[in-house]
């Protein structure tokens, strides 16, 4: 590019942001600084301008406003030009969605965009799953809740400093919080992350607060004689590695997004509770509610031990079969329960199902593979999910050949097909119990009532649920 067009493209850059009169507008429209002016024979004066002759064409001659560019606002204005756009795009792509179908698509391009811009391998559904090696170096107590000190590794050789807070009042599991720290040098010592995560405990939570690289105890550009960075700031221990990353095909944000996400790794998942679990304990706990309808029995199990329902009233409304779903387009129709077969469907890819020790369908996942002796098989290649629907994803976006969900999910998706149905032996029954609140409105009885009765009955059926009963 010559120098004549180099100028040209600066100038059309800069139109947009400067006033009728010379004057610089900010990015909200308002003008900044002073008008640019014609002051004698050629001589132009205004903010930051240089003075020179023969800038007209005669002594006296009026001379049209000559309007100079802000070189050091060219810059920040054309990103904010393009952060404004690509702002106003979402939107109106958002304000577009209009069906399930449309709004899993949408999860599906934000997915694959991150993992393009974060340099993460292609179809890796999960972060890459190596052993975090964990190891506790000390502990202390507090009246309602424990904390210990942590370093796991979240890739080989790459350790991360934390500090795991465990509540003392309840019973596990218990729901659980990955707490993510700001820029502070002191990272997860931070005073009031520290005030915050203290407060999770003391309110059920398991809070797993780890330093974020360069911070807390994870300097690794240390002064000589001590461990606080010798860079700038705690912002450079991102930035300048993520420089030197970028030479070998890697992102420093491929790596934030391995160590995010390791919870349901480094914490034993005994310690661990469902959405549904903790959706229990919020009802014990007082939160508002006039009816529970729980994925599972054990979570109505811990809302009667609590005495957050009536007992009475309580049933077993819906039930559900366990399947095994592919792509639309996979070449496997009727997939058997052997080794073999699971195996050459699997190949080196992920079969997707809830994690298999606290969310509902990993959990009847895992009695069903082990009481049909695939567990060994499968279990190197399970993509774990916090959710039945994440794990339906997984599979509908082609990032795993299987998954394994209920029949009601699969059948909600068309761009999935079920290719096997577990045997109902081979798992405990998939039941949906439910049942009033101890603090249920008169009136909730007659939506519990509604649930049990014809009409709802038939909306389930069309859902592909079966009826087990009837409200007592």
């Amino acid at each position: 590019m010559t120098r004549r067009e180099l100028l040209g493209s600066a100038v059309a850059l800069g139109a947009g942001a400067i006033g009728a009169r010379g004057q610089v507008k900010g990015p909200r429209g308002e003008v900044k600084g002073a008008p640019i002016q014609v002051k004698g024979p050629g001589q132009v004066q205004g903010p930051g301008l240089v003075k020179g002759p023969g800038l007209v064409k005669s002594p006296g001659e009026a001379a049209p406003p000559i309007q100079y560019r802000q070189y050091a606002r060219c810059l920040p204005d054309y990103l904010e030009a393009l952060a404004a756009d690509a702002y106003a795009r979402r939107n109106r792509r958002i304000a577009a969605l209009r069906t399930p179908g449309d709004i899993r698509g949408y999860q599906a391009w934000a997915r694959q965009t991150f993992a393009r811009l974060a340099a993460l391998p292609e179809k890796t559904p999960l972060p890459e799953r190596t052993p975090p090696s964990v190891r506790t170096t000390g502990a202390f107590d507090r009246e309602r809740y424990r904390v210990e000190k942590l370093v796991y590794e979240s890739r080989p050789g790459l350790f991360v400093t934390a500090n795991l807070y465990l509540p003392k009042q309840g019973s596990a599991p218990f729901p659980g919080v990955l707490f993510q720290m700001g820029h502070t040098n002191d990272g997860k010592g931070g005073a009031s992350y520290q005030r915050c995560c203290q407060g999770l405990a003391q309110l059920g939570y398991v809070v797993l607060a780890f330093d974020p690289m360069g911070q807390g105890e994870r300097t690794n550009y240390p002064l000589a004689n001590g461990w606080l960075t010798r860079l700038d700031s705690a912002d450079d221990e991102h930035t300048f590695p993520g420089r030197q990353m970028l030479l070998t095909g890697d992102m420093i944000s491929a790596s934030r997004a391995r160590e995010i996400g390791l919870i349901n790794r480094v914490v034993p998942a005994s310690e661990l509770a469902s959405a549904t679990m903790a959706l229990a304990r919020q009802i014990v706990a007082g939160a508002p509610a006039d009816l529970f309808a729980s994925a599972d029995e054990p979570s109505m199990d811990e809302a009667a031990k609590g005495g957050a329902i009536k007992a009475d009233s309580r049933f077993d409304m819906l039930a559900n079969r366990l399947v095994v779903v592919a792509p639309k387009a996979s070449a496997i129709d009727n997939l058997a329960f052997t080794p073999e077969a699971f195996t050459q469907a699997i190949g080196s890819g992920h079969l997707a199902t809830g994690e298999v020790n606290t969310v509902p369908v990993g959990k009847y996942a895992k009695a069903a593979l082990q009481k049909l002796e695939l567990w060994s098989v499968v279990e190197p290649h399970l993509a774990m999910t916090d959710n039945v629907r994440a794990a339906l994803a997984f599979v509908a976006r082609g990032e795993a050949p299987l998954g394994i969900v209920y029949a009601t999910d699969a059948a909600s998706d068309p761009t999935v097909k079920t290719v096997a149905t577990f045997p109902e032996t081979s798992h405990p029954p998939i039941l949906y119990p439910a049942a009033l609140t101890a603090t249920a409105q008169p009136q909730a009885q007659q939506y519990l009532e509604f649930l049990s009765g014809p009409q709802a009955q038939d909306i389930f059926r069309r859902q592909g649920f079966r009826i087990v009963g009837a409200q007592p």
